[in-house]
Parts: structure tokens; C-alpha cells; sequence
């Protein structure tokens, strides 16, 4: 057993810099790094492209994070684990490896997480008698939906990305595991924890929580006082320095910018938590309230006290659908009276879309710079304001037709108005319809495949 590990972070988002990431390989002597890239919203983008190219269908920028960090788990021994897999692990598993060829790399081990898939499956799981009630409303799933079916994931736990790394993978390459897995795999095998020890999990899973976001437990986006956080220009990213007595010292590389406090980690221990006493996940159920945080030292942060519960019975799933189409437009006013013409404009628009005999199945009007976010009116008249006008209708052809009214009223409309950039296209709306899978008939098809650079491109 290891007496200490050290587990980074590498990426919050499919999109992030990458930067952060060079710099804790570089100068955090981390054993593990994680990298984040999926959302709900990232894999209807990987959807999109999978539609366009069946070779495709993972987050691309895994092929940057592979440029930058290959040389460094070749020479230091340095293990990644990514959700980048998306839609498509065993694709992006085999873009990892001609770039590991690329640096006569060819022992590297690569792990392919696959399973969370389900769309291939529904039929088979409706003959065994599931409705995919909706998690929020308890409706079972319309056959509209069912025959419609974009793509369909469930959340995988830590337990095959432990898997994969006792069988001495390098590189982890998963589909639609849980954030915190990313990370929590590595700790439970790097440390030798039993994932069935709860409280192991559950310390795994809490400090997988507090690294999936990147810098936002370094002090990035902190709504303390931000003014104080040094160098937000050269940003560390968090590594985790886990211990066996299960503790750990959250902190950052040396040298790096941002902030590293109880204050900075509690507010990411909070974020996207319902209740702190039940965090849920697959592997657990988190009592985040046991926690006990400790500042030990400048940008040192210690973490005890964590208690875990028996994971449940299911998995939860996503299944996305075609959900219309979204045409979008923005027009800038300016003085004088911005919001009251922004205002004039929205209603000039709604009413063109009733002359034209467009029925809208949502219209949303935001006046960025008059209250678009708290729904309320300033109570002085703003410089400038941003109309932002999007609309949801059933077709393309109509989405089309509405995205291409916005440049006339530059002139047509009130005065002082400024077109803000190209239309956007117009694009599919994607539905997100969540349900419980009973674990057993998702887990049961899991499989983790290892393969080496070499094993991968022959075969």
C-alpha cells in the first residue's frame, strides 16, 4: 500500500485550456491526472459529430492533452484518465495511440471503458419490462420519445476505471463515467482502497468532486473575495495529496497563481450538491456534512471526517431526443432609451412571427444590461443593451426563416441599432429525458479492454 498519492486535475470542460494541465505535470509530481470534458450539452455536440463521421464521436481536444502529456507518462511514470472517450471511446482510444507511435511509444497501455451506451439495448430493456420513468415528473417515456432516440448513457462509477489501472493501464479512456470517477478511480487503486469499504469510496468520491472542476476550487470563479486571489493569469489547478489514514491535503503546484483556502474548497464542495448529507453516486451515497476542512498551510487545505452509505440499487441514465429547433438573433441599442427600444424590438418580433404564422413552441426575450438576470429593471437608463431574441419552433425550415428577420430592423426597427455579430444558424434543440436503470442490467455489460500502443494499431 502507498503511503501517499498525488492526484491533479487537468481539465474542467470539454474546451479548457490546456496550459493548466502542462504546468501540474510539469511541477506537481503528480502520480494521476483526470480530465473532465462531458456535459449533457458536450455529448449532444459529440452526437452531432458522430452523425457526420462514425470515426468520430469523443472530444477532440483529447488529441492536444495527448501532444502535451504523452512525453510525460512515458518519462515520469505519470497516469491519465478522461471521459473524452464520449460517444465513441474505442475511437479516440485508437487517436491516442498513432500519436503514441508518433514517439515510439508503442508499449504504452491504453484502457477503453465501454458500456454506458444504451441506446443499443432499449428494446431489450423495455422486453424486461422498464418504462424509463422520468426522474423529475415520474412519467413513463412516451413512445414519441422511444422511437426517436438520439443517444442514451448511463453514469458509470470509479469501479472499471480502478479496473483499468490495476491491470497497469497508462491512459484510462472512458465514455459517461461520473465526474468525480475520474478521479476517484485513480485514488482507490493507487492507494489500494477496497471499493467496499464505504468510507474509502466515499473520501474517494468527495475528492473526486472537489478536483472535476479544475480551477474553480483554486480560487477561479470564487464568489468570496475574488480581488484577493494572486495571478488568475497563471492559474494552478488542484492536486489532491491523499494519505492511508484517509485524509488529504488539497493544494496546487508551486510557482502557480490562484488560491488554495477552507473558503475556496468549501465552495466546490457545495457546487451541484442537493443534499450534502446524500451526495449520490454509483459507487456511494456521500454524508459531505462529516467533512472536516483544516487550512495547514499557505495554499494547503486538510480534508477528514468523510463518511460514506451503500450505494443504490440504479444507475441513472440520459436519453436525448429531437426536441425542435432553436433560432437565435441579437441587436445592440444604445442611448438614448437602450432597454425601452430593446424592449419595442422583442415585441416587433413576436408580432412579425404571428403575421408570418409562425406559432413558437417557446419565445424568450433577454435584455442583456436591463436585468436579464435578475428579472428586473435597473433603475437608471443603461448606456447600451444587448436584445437577445431566441425562439423554439418545430422545423428547421422555420427556425431558418426567423434567424434570417433579424438584420432588417438595423434599419426597419428603433433607432441606434447595431447588428451583434452573424445570426447563428439555427440548430436542433436536444431533449434530455433522465431515468433509473436497475444497475445490474447496465454494470453486467461493462467491459474495460487494455491494449498496448502496438495491440491497438495491429488490430
Amino acid at each position: 500500500m502507498s503511503n501517499r498519492i498525488k492526484v491533479g486535475a487537468g481539465q474542467g470542460f470539454y474546451g479548457d485550456d490546456p496550459w493548466f494541465a502542462l504546468q501540474s505535470a510539469k511541477y506537481g509530481n503528480v502520480d494521476y491526472m483526470g480530465f473532465d470534458s462531458l456535459a449533457e450539452l458536450t455529448l449532444a455536440i459529440l452526437e452531432k459529430a458522430r452523425q457526420k463521421d462514425p470515426n468520430k464521436g469523443y472530444a477532440a481536444d483529447i488529441i492536444t492533452y495527448a501532444k502535451l502529456l504523452l512525453p510525460f507518462v512515458k518519462q515520469n511514470n505519470l497516469s491519465l484518465v478522461t471521459n473524452a472517450g464520449g460517444l465513441n471511446p474505442p475511437a479516440a482510444a485508437t487517436a491516442v495511440a498513432r500519436l503514441a507511435n508518433e514517439i515510439d511509444f508503442s508499449e504504452l497501455k491504453i484502457a477503453t471503458i465501454t458500456g454506458d451506451d444504451i441506446k443499443g439495448k432499449i428494446e431489450k430493456l423495455r422486453a424486461a419490462g422498464l418504462k424509463f420513468e422520468n426522474l423529475d415528473t415520474g412519467e413513463a417515456m412516451p413512445e414519441e420519445i422511444l422511437n426517436n432516440i438520439i443517444f442514451a448513457n448511463c453514469y458509470l462509477g470509479a469501479a472499471p476505471v480502478k479496473e483499468a489501472l490495476d491491470r497497469g493501464a497508462d491512459i484510462v479512456v472512458a465514455g459517461r463515467v461520473t465526474d468525480p470517477a475520474l478521479f476517484a478511480g485513480p485514488i482507490l487503486s493507487g492507494m489500494n482502497w477496497n471499493v467496499d469499504n464505504l468510507d474509502q469510496v466515499a473520501f474517494a468520491t468527495l475528492l473526486g468532486h472537489l478536483l472535476e472542476c479544475g480551477g474553480q476550487i483554486t480560487g477561479g470563479n470564487f464568489s468570496g473575495d475574488w480581488e484577493s486571489v494572486p495571478s488568475l493569469e497563471r492559474l494552478g489547478y488542484p492536486i489532491a495529496e491523499i494519505y492511508e489514514d484517509i485524509s488529504a491535503i488539497i493544494t496546487k503546484p508551486e510557482g502557480t497563481g490562484g488560491l488554495v483556502s477552507s473558503d475556496t474548497v468549501k465552495e466546490q464542495m457545495l457546487y451541484e450538491i442537493h443534499d450534502p448529507s446524500n451526495y449520490i453516486g454509483p459507487d456511494c451515497i456521500v454524508d459531505i456534512t462529516s467533512a472536516k476542512l483544516e487550512d495547514v498551510g499557505k495554499n494547503r487545505v486538510k480534508i477528514t471526517g468523510v463518511k460514506g452509505k451503500k450505494p443504490p440499487s440504479t444507475l441513472k441514465a440520459l436519453f436525448a431526443y429531437p426536441d425542435g429547433y432553436i433560432a437565435e438573433g441579437r441587436i445592440l441599442y444604445g442611448v438614448p432609451h437602450a432597454l425601452k427600444k430593446a424592449k419595442a424590438m422583442a415585441e416587433i418580433m413576436r408580432k412579425r412571427l404571428d403575421i408570418l404564422g409562425i406559432k413558437p413552441i417557446a419565445y424568450e426575450a433577454e435584455f442583456i444590461g436591463g436585468g436579464a438576470l435578475k428579472r428586473k429593471e435597473p433603475n437608471y437608463e443603461p448606456e447600451e443593451i444587448l436584445l437577445r431574441v431566441a425562439v423554439k419552433v418545430s422545423s428547421k425550415e422555420q427556425a431558418s426563416q426567423i434567424a434570417k428577420l433579424f438584420p432588417a430592423y438595423i434599419l426597419n426597427g428603433p433607432p441606434g441599432a447595431d447588428f451583434f455579430g452573424a445570426p447563428p444558424k439555427p440548430r436542433q434543440a436536444i431533449g434530455i429525458w433522465p431515468a433509473l436503470i436497475d444497475r445490474e442490467l447496465i454494470e453486467r455489460d461493462v467491459k474495460v479492454d487494455v491494449k498496448t500502443t502496438k495491440e491497438i494499431l495491429e488490430g
